[in-house]
């Protein structure tokens, strides 16, 4: 091969590693931004301190384990700021209010049972339904 080839294989494999370290550096920055946006949430500081200081030692494989564990934090707060609101609603439905409220007050463990009132009134033609 001539000086002028090698030279130019030389300006290719240059430009392929630059491109490389762009797409590498713009990924970990759209990481960095997912890791961020899960830290709204508070109660998500603790897995990412864990994930944080837990990485695997070798470096080989800290990059693709940063780049699973700040998506996976990032959809777990998506998780989250989907779901938590739908529990809280359960939780405080009208329809719960007063068995929530015979459990803690009265601490009746046996509203379920079948030897409650309540039960009976819930489950009417439970046969006929079914």
């Amino acid at each position: 091969m001539t000086q002028a080839g090698n030279e130019f294989d030389e300006v290719i494999r240059i430009i392929g590693i630059v491109i490389s370290w762009v797409i590498n550096f713009t990924l970990d920055l759209i990481c960095l931004i997912l890791l961020l946006c899960s830290m709204i949430m508070p109660w998500r500081f603790l897995s990412i301190i864990m994930m944080l200081c837990c990485q695997s030692k070798v470096f080989s494989n800290f990059r693709e384990d940063y780049r699973s564990q700040c998506a996976m934090c990032f959809f777990g707060s998506i998780f989250d700021m989907i779901v938590i609101p739908f529990v809280i609603i359960g939780i405080l439905s009208i329809t719960r209010i007063p068995l929530i409220i015979n459990v803690i007050v009265c601490n009746d463990e046996n509203v379920y049972s079948s030897s409650s009132s309540t039960n009976d009134e819930l489950n009417y033609d439970i046969d006929k339904r079914y």
